[in-house]
């Protein structure tokens, strides 16, 4: 009987020292701000300057808990382009030593999804649209572009002078742009076209028809980002900015 007391009591103990860590490490991790920089510098260049500082305490945790769902993968990527953005968290208390961790981000081509990078060389490839949207708004204050609910087309009138063409409100048609521009064949590619672009979309990415008019390339305005759609892409994505079918004159 005295020695189950004995043990009820080192038990309780115990319970109460975990409680009391696990307690301390809880107030630690809450009572921090994120500090948050953007790359400035143009296309392959890193140059990365503080745009804010993220106090408030549930944003903080929604972003801790959005990198504790996502599945972390070792990889080596030395051709990554600089990251579009970075952030560390920081305890609010000076006299609190903890070694920080670079988070980056980079924007997928499609504008509706994340890569995130932790350290030197462990990466998220696969967040889903929600959760790239969320944090993505956390973090920078602004939404994802292709979270948009406009899309805005403007056509080359022959002078390359460039008008509104186009007004796109529909989700299922935002969306199908979006997928298309997502899981186009991206290259690192810095490309000369012999003529401006026939089309752009929200002034962000710029379209040309291929030289056969059955595909078309694009790139993406600013960064080194070209892609050459198939003929089906291609097709969909024609009718949809300019509501004609690619190739009929």
């Amino acid at each position: 009987m005295l020695l189950r007391k004995l043990f009820v009591g080192l038990f309780i103990v115990l319970l109460i020292i975990v409680t009391g860590c696990s307690n301390n490490i809880s107030t630690v991790n809450e009572d921090q701000f994120i500090i948050v920089q953007k790359n400035i510098g143009k296309e392959y260049e890193s140059n990365f300057e503080e745009i804010r500082k993220i106090t408030d305490g549930k944003q903080v945790h929604k972003v801790k808990e959005i990198l504790k769902e996502l599945k972390w993968e070792y990889a080596k990527r030395d051709t990554l382009q600089p990251a579009d953005y970075q952030f560390v968290f920081q305890p609010k208390d000076p006299k609190i030593k903890a070694e920080a961790i670079l988070y980056k981000i980079w924007i997928t081509p499609g504008r509706d999804r994340l890569v995130i990078g932790q350290g030197e060389n462990r990466y998220a490839f696969k967040l889903t649209n929600e959760q790239s949207a969320i944090l993505f708004e956390i973090i920078t204050g602004d939404k994802l572009s292709m979270d948009a609910k406009t899309l805005v087309i403007e056509k080359n009138d022959g002078k390359d002078h460039y008008q509104n063409s186009k007004t796109i409100t529909d989700k299922e048609s935002i969306k199908y742009v979006s997928t298309i521009l997502e899981n186009a064949p991206w290259e690192d590619a810095s490309v000369s076209m012999t003529h401006p672009p026939d089309f752009k979309i929200n002034n962000l990415y710029e379209i040309w028809i291929g030289p056969q008019k059955n595909s078309l390339e694009v790139v993406i305005k600013g960064k080194n980002k070209y892609a050459k759609l198939s003929e089906k892409d291609s097709k969909t994505l024609f009718k949809i900015i300019t509501g004609k079918t690619l190739g009929e004159s």
